[in-house]
């Protein structure tokens, strides 16, 4: 099971890595507050959204996701939030970032509900 996630890890780090810096679209959502990890993930899995990892950056949580639009489009999706605290950063990659601004409306929608 390790080796099936590091594998997950490690495409996703090449993967976005691959993707010219252009194509990484930053949204803060300040009205947004994080208050756990866990469900955060439940609840973002529970919309075909990818679990790949987590961790500790100093005092945010980063949670790392992949999704794909209802074309097979692929967003790489980094959140990093202080749990607790208002203020969800998400940084999306996806080879095309014309459409990122549908999927920061669906996220803030899912967070809303």
């Amino acid at each position: 099971m390790f080796s099936k996630i590091s594998s997950f890890c490690l495409l996703f780090h090449q993967t976005w890595r691959s993707l010219p810096d252009s194509n990484e679209v930053l949204k803060e959502f300040p009205g947004i507050t994080i208050t756990s990890v866990e469900s955060t993930i439940e609840l973002l899995t529970a919309f075909n959204m990818f679990f790949i990892a987590k961790r500790k950056n100093g005092n945010q949580d980063v949670i790392y996701l992949s999704a794909k639009d209802p074309r097979d489009v692929p967003f790489l999706i980094e959140l990093t939030a202080m749990v607790g605290q208002p203020g969800l950063k998400c940084a999306v990659k996806t080879p095309t970032p014309e459409i990122a601004p549908l999927f920061f409306e669906a996220l803030e929608l899912l967070f809303k509900a």
